[in-house]
Order: C-alpha cells, then structure tokens, then sequence
C-alpha cells in the first residue's frame, strides 16, 4: 500500500500502536520510518535522517521485528537472542559483542519474555509462538532507543500475547519509544499510549485510544458494527469502540 502525506511522531517513554484494516499501509510505514523503502519526504530520528544514518548506528538506535521470522541454522535461543548485540561491536553476525552489560541485557530479554528454561534449545526445535517470543527477546536485546514490531502477537495464543504487551510497556516505561502494528484493537487500547488509525494510506486518526478508537472512525476504517466500551489504559479508564460484527 502507497501511503499519502502521511505525518506522525513518536516519543521515547510511549507505546504507540499502529492500527487499521489490511492493506492500510501499516507495515509500509514501519519500512519507512526504517529507511527501507523509497520515499518522498523524510523520516527522521532526533536531528538525523534515519535513511542516511550509518547502518550499524540505526541497527544500535532502532531495533526492528517484521512479520513472518523464519529460522534456517538450528543455533540455541539464547545465540539467536545474543545477535541482538551485534550492532554494538561484534566482528561477525556469528560473534556479536559478548561483554558483560551485553550479557545482563540478553539475561533480561529471556526472562522478560519467559525463555530461560529454553535458552539452550535449538529454534528449529520451538514452536511457532516461541520463535516469534525469541525473535522479540532479540530485539529487545539491541537495547536502542526505539523498537519497531510488525504484528509481534502473531500465533501467539492469550497468556502469551498479554505477556508481549507487558513487556513492551514496561520497556517503554522506561524510556524506550515502542511502535507496534497491531490488529487486536482491545488490546491495543489497553496498553498503548498513543494510537495511529490507518485507512487507505492515509493517517484516519491520531491521538490516545478514546480519541482514535471513536465509532464514527472504527467503522469508516473497518466497515464492522462496534459497541462502545470501558477500557482500563495506559492514560485511566477510557471509552472506546470494539468491533462486534459485520456491518
């Protein structure tokens, strides 16, 4: 999807979820806010242009999960998690940076996202759902100053896709810029601070959950019936409304 003078800003210290019907545009905007795709006008990071950055300092700065992570080497979760490091100072992708705040940092990605008792398993071994935990746990291991995740809940079932939320907010609680594409609207009110409605490669709305997820634009967005809701969020309780059936 082509996005259309699309303008959107993103802070440290928030969760923002990137919302919107298929073919929206959602994962074009993450490959551009990355520097991967063509474009006009400019993403930029602070006072630089991300798509002139040196590719080892935008690997350090932004880490980046996309959809459909697949694993060809049979290397353990915990090397897979350890490649996270690499931007910091390895000499090879195989070797990345093994010091010992490296190694605190792969240690609190683990367990963060309950892989320890699986930290010496190979990931060819794994199941869907936990290779897509050990891929987060990677990007959570580059430690940068924002993380981008492309439908990081995928094949995930419930207690497991609660789990990536809290680990993501509390990441951004301390001070991380967290930009998730996301599809379950519910949740995404309850753990975002920010919201991005898209449709047709245009921003719908902006704004925190109540502003965005308003009936009027849940059905413009989605074509669904909605009912209005009370959510309990990152900003206190706020009224939202969820998709219930087909228009």
């Amino acid at each position: 999807m082509l996005l259309n003078k699309v303008s959107c800003t993103f802070q440290q210290g928030e969760l923002t979820a990137i919302v919107g019907p298929n073919g929206a545009g959602k994962s074009t905007l993450l490959r551009v806010l990355l520097g991967l795709v063509r474009h006009s006008g400019e993403a930029r990071l602070g006072s630089e242009t991300v798509a002139t950055m040196n590719i080892k300092e935008r690997a350090r700065r932004i880490s980046y999960l996309p959809q459909g992570q697949t694993h060809a080497w049979p290397l353990s979760v915990e090397a897979v998690v350890r490649l996270g490091r690499y931007p910091h100072g390895g000499s090879t992708p195989a070797a990345p940076n093994a010091s010992e705040s490296g190694d605190a940092v792969i240690d609190q990605a683990l367990e963060r996202l309950d892989l320890i008792g699986l930290r010496d398993r190979s990931i060819l071994t794994l199941s869907g759902g936990e290779q897509m935990r050990v891929a987060l746990a990677r990007a959570l291991a580059v430690d940068g100053e924002f993380l981008l995740a492309d439908e990081p809940l995928a094949s995930l079932d419930p207690r497991y896709q609660f789990q990536i939320m809290e680990a993501l907010a509390a990441d951004a609680s301390h001070g991380r810029g967290i930009v998730v594409v996301m599809h379950d609207l519910a949740l995404a009110a309850r753990y975002a601070h920010h919201m991005i409605l898209l449709a047709h490669g245009k921003v719908l709305r902006s704004g925190t959950p109540s502003e965005v997820l308003t009936e009027d634009a849940v059905v413009e967005a989605f074509a669904v019936k909605v009912q209005t809701v009370e959510v309990d969020g990152q900003n206190g309780a706020c009224s939202v409304a969820l998709p219930v059936g087909v228009a």
